[in-house]
């Protein structure tokens, strides 16, 4: 296995998944009312068996130019 150039460690070449939590992605969109302007609402949640949880919600309006 080659060396690290920074460290005298083997250099890990793979990546293994990691299983220790759980993404969940959901966003939904939608034209409002009869414009060409569109809102949107996007959720993100992380479950992780070691460091606790984390959410977001992202909530926005596209304008065209």
């Amino acid at each position: 296995m080659p060396q690290n150039r920074f460290h005298n460690r083997p250099e890990r070449r793979f990546v293994r998944p990691d299983d220790n939590y759980i993404l969940f992605d959901v966003g939904a969109s939608g034209e409002l009312g009869n414009s060409k302007v569109t809102g949107f609402v996007s959720v993100n949640t992380t479950a992780s068996k070691n460091d606790g949880n984390y959410q977001a919600i992202t909530i926005g309006v596209r304008v065209p130019l």
